[in-house]
């Protein structure tokens, strides 16, 4: 019997092809969608990694948020005063944050059912966006919808009272 202490060239490659296939596959994937990454990318800005995983953090998409509004609406972001805790002071700034997501839905379905546009199975995003195609809202006021959906969608639980009343004065700024 024959033993064979070191492998042949042909078993060497094989190895060498199991440990690198995956690595390069991601690279081509990647690679191939390279355009579409790179927008992700743009559009995360900062992002937070910690144990329960990977986000963007919610401060820099409420400034680039603001920035857009005073860009499209200053005098009404400047004007803008928001009392949230005066009026709901046993409400939590996250359950003001997701009644403001509520009434924007809200607004946003029954703006596309009195134009006559399916609703179902679409998110408040896709409608705002819809209803500016359809000449509905403007598509400036679109832009600023998806922008505020986007950011209260990424609100967490221990969103501040100062963060929820910037929040509600971008709102009253639609």
């Amino acid at each position: 019997m024959l033993l064979q202490l070191h492998p042949s060239p042909f078993e060497l490659l094989i190895k060498l092809i199991e440990v690198v296939i995956w690595p390069l596959t991601l690279l081509a994937i990647l690679f191939y969608f390279r355009r579409s990454f790179q927008g992700v990318f743009k559009r995360m800005g900062s992002l937070k990694v910690d144990g329960s995983g990977i986000a963007m953090t919610f401060e820099k998409l409420l400034e680039d948020t603001k920035e857009k509004f005073k860009k499209t609406k200053p005098e009404a972001v400047a004007k803008g005063t928001a009392n949230l805790h005066t009026q709901n002071e046993v409400r939590t700034p996250f359950e003001q944050v997701m009644d403001i997501k509520i009434l924007m839905e809200n607004s946003l379905k029954e703006l596309a059912e009195e134009a006559q546009l399916s609703t179902s199975g679409k998110t408040s995003i896709t409608l705002a966006h819809e209803l500016a195609q359809n000449n509905v809202i403007s598509r400036e006021n679109s832009e600023l919808m998806r922008s505020l959906l986007i950011l209260v969608n990424s609100a967490k639980p221990d969103i501040s009272r100062r963060q929820a009343e910037e929040i509600n004065v971008l709102y009253k700024a639609i």
